[in-house]
């Protein structure tokens, strides 16, 4: 054989052996540039996903009983622990009225408070309410007595006194 057969057979690989690694060269760098992808994507979810957290963390907050997150204007401040519930953790404790003058514009005080403290103040309140009446049944005793004050509830409030407690009573059932 002559000296140009072997050079084309060496030739011959060389040249496979080049188009191979342009071949790979660009396989490599199509699978870089999926990996810059994919490694871009995850940081724009993690952002996204924090970026959301952050959003929910400002507009919410968690009920200190029952724990589900809520708007903020659907959160308010137990008045005994100050702390956070919803509108179905609260309770409503209503005051003693000694004077028992009761009417749309001047309706008896109320606490409301998270069902946590509910139970601690409502012995408490209970305990004032009977301190409270007490000292009326001693006086009556004692004969330093007021007498009773009618409050002059004219038919107008009274029809929406009883019309709520009416209603009230609908919506329960």
């Amino acid at each position: 054989f002559g000296s140009s057969t072997v050079q084309f057979a060496v030739a011959l690989p060389l040249a496979s052996l080049a188009a191979m690694d342009a071949q790979l060269r660009g396989s490599f760098s199509e699978i870089g540039q999926q990996w810059n992808q994919a490694v871009s994507r995850t940081q724009q979810v993690i952002q996204e996903s924090s970026a959301a957290k952050s959003i929910q963390e400002a507009a919410t907050k968690p009920c200190s009983v029952c724990e589900q997150r809520f708007l903020r204007t659907n959160i308010f401040a137990c008045a005994e622990c100050n702390q956070h519930c919803c509108r179905d953790c609260f309770v409503r404790i209503h005051l003693y009225n000694p004077t028992g003058e009761c009417s749309l514009s001047r309706p008896s005080r109320q606490v409301q408070v998270c069902k946590k403290c509910g139970p601690a103040v409502q012995d408490r309140v209970r305990a004032e309410n009977l301190k409270e009446r007490m000292k009326r049944a001693h006086s009556f005793l004692d004969g330093t007595l007021e007498p009773y004050k009618y409050s002059a509830e004219s038919k107008l409030e009274q029809s929406f006194r009883l019309g709520s407690k009416v209603m009230e009573g609908v919506q329960q059932v």
